[in-house]
Formats: C-alpha cells, sequence, structure tokens
C-alpha cells in the first residue's frame, strides 16, 4: 500500500518540511539542491511541485540580493501540522 496518493503528494510534502526543519530561509536554489542530493525528485518535478505550492500559497518568494527565499506560510505550516 502507497503511503502517497501520487509522487506529487510527497514532493510538495518534502519541500515544505525542508523550509520548516531547516531553521534558515533558503533560495529556491538552496531547496533544488536539497531534493536534487537526496534524490527525492529531479528539477523538473522540483520546478512545477515548487511553482504549485506559490501558486497554492503554501510558500512565498522574498526577493534578497543573494537570490529568491522561499518562505513558508501560515498555510504551509498547517499542511504539515
Amino acid at each position: 500500500m502507497a503511503y502517497f496518493s501520487t509522487f506529487e503528494t510527497r514532493d510538495k510534502l518534502i519541500l515544505l518540511y525542508c523550509l520548516q526543519v531547516s531553521g534558515l530561509k533558503l533560495t529556491e536554489t538552496d531547496l533544488l539542491h536539497i531534493a536534487l542530493d537526496n534524490c527525492w525528485m529531479n528539477y523538473f518535478d522540483f520546478a512545477r511541485v515548487t511553482a504549485e505550492l506559490k501558486d497554492a500559497g503554501m510558500v512565498e518568494t522574498e526577493n534578497r540580493p543573494q537570490g529568491d527565499l522561499l518562505v513558508l506560510t501560515a498555510q504551509g505550516r498547517e499542511i504539515l501540522d
């Protein structure tokens, strides 16, 4: 029996969890490297899932000189609780 209805659901939860437990504000590039280095998903899945999380209001982007930071929103934290 599968734990997740789709890989997409799993991928979204992985990214939300990484943002929650990191204790840091991560750039999209940082999060991409974490996902790729751990073989959790490929670049195309990462790009799709990240866009969907933004569209759903679970993460927000903060523009900073070092890159766009991804920030977990209250809605994103609620999903993890």
